[in-house]
């Protein structure tokens, strides 16, 4: 079962990333 966050991640959700790599992701929403 995917969360919000998951989603938000994976793009089926918009949302601004303030940071992003291979290890660790940071987005406003």
């Amino acid at each position: 079962m995917a969360t919000i966050f998951t989603k938000i991640i994976d793009g089926q959700i918009p949302g601004t990333f303030v940071w992003r790599d291979e290890h660790c992701v940071a987005f406003m929403s």
